[in-house]
């Protein structure tokens, strides 16, 4: 009767690994996993410059609507109302192209035009996706803040061309731009 009440594990013979069958399982689940990127190759170039200008396009499409507006205004002669639509016309179409690529850069470390061009941003040291502060506020945020220096943003562009292809943003923030 003793070997009926006894676990299941240990009526077949094997070892019983824990007393408890309905404790949750442990694991360790790290903060940050590693990107599956088949190699640690350096984004092309070509590939950083065209993920840019996908991304700028995004930003001249979400204007469109608030352009609309202003046009609009500006040749039919209408009231204020019309300009405080095509305002916020730019303002959400603005924070809703925030949100989405913040979303992106946070969870996979890519924008649209990154996404696009298959790369994504990583960690320098250990090729992990950078924490969200890293990204939005070192790389994105501060960088932002540099370019209203004279001649920031064609430095910050020229240090792509050195052997480690990485801009001052990239140095900031501790991150490089690999091949998804």
């Amino acid at each position: 009767m003793e070997d009926v009440l006894a676990p299941i594990p240990v009526r077949l013979g094997m070892p019983v690994i824990n007393d408890n069958p309905y404790q949750a399982p442990q694991s360790v689940i790290p903060a940050h996993t590693a990107v599956d990127t088949p190699t640690d190759a350096l984004a092309g170039r070509g590939a950083r410059l065209a993920a840019v200008l996908i991304d700028y396009l995004c930003m001249v499409a979400v204007s469109i609507p608030g352009f609309a507006g202003f046009l609009y205004v500006e040749m039919t002669g209408t009231n204020a109302a019309a300009i405080g639509l095509a305002a916020i016309a730019f303002v959400i179409g603005f924070v809703i192209l925030g949100v989405v690529q913040s979303i992106y850069i946070v969870s996979d470390g890519q924008t649209i035009g990154k996404k696009m061009m298959k790369i994504r941003i990583v960690d320098h040291v250990d090729g992990r996706i950078p924490t969200w502060t890293r990204i939005l506020g070192m790389r994105t945020i501060l960088n932002m803040a540099l370019r209203q220096l004279p001649f920031y943003f064609f430095v910050d562009a020229l240090l792509i061309l050195g052997e480690e292809q990485r801009c001052i943003h990239d140095h900031l923030a501790g991150t490089k731009v690999v091949e998804a």
